[in-house]
């Protein structure tokens, strides 16, 4: 005996098909974004001016690094810290008696900025820390 089942009785109205839903649009890849180069030159707000050479300095510029800078100060006297100074004298055209006047404060900041030339994420020193 063959016990098959109708797929719907004789006079069975025929079971609804659920509409078909609308396929929505593909959505597009979001844009490849790259980091904002940093501009060329990035002024530095101090915090606390300094008097160098009969002047009052309140903000110092910082250009992007070379290589050739990095080779100038490796050739100038003194340990790390005295080729620092020298290296953000010359990228800043201060005299390095001006970079070594500078609150520490200031100076992280100047240390800071260069960091960010080296780096390819954009920031800039917008002024003055806020605690």
């Amino acid at each position: 005996v063959n016990e098959e089942t109708p797929a719907s009785a004789p006079g069975a109205a025929p079971t609804p098909t659920p509409p078909a839903t609308p396929t929505a649009a593909p959505t597009p890849p979001a844009p490849i974004t790259f980091p904002t180069p940093m501009p060329d030159t990035v002024e530095i707000v101090l915090d606390h001016p300094v008097e160098a050479h009969g002047a009052t300095v309140a903000t110092v510029s910082m250009r992007r690094p070379r290589v050739a800078d990095q080779l100038a100060a490796e050739k100038a006297p003194g340990g790390d810290g005295a080729r620092e100074v020298a290296l953000f004298a010359n990228l800043c055209q201060v005299a390095p008696d001006t970079v070594r006047a500078l609150a520490l404060s200031d100076y992280l900041e100047m240390q800071r900025v260069f960091r960010d030339f080296l780096s390819r994420r954009r920031r800039t020193s917008a002024g003055p820390a806020r605690s």
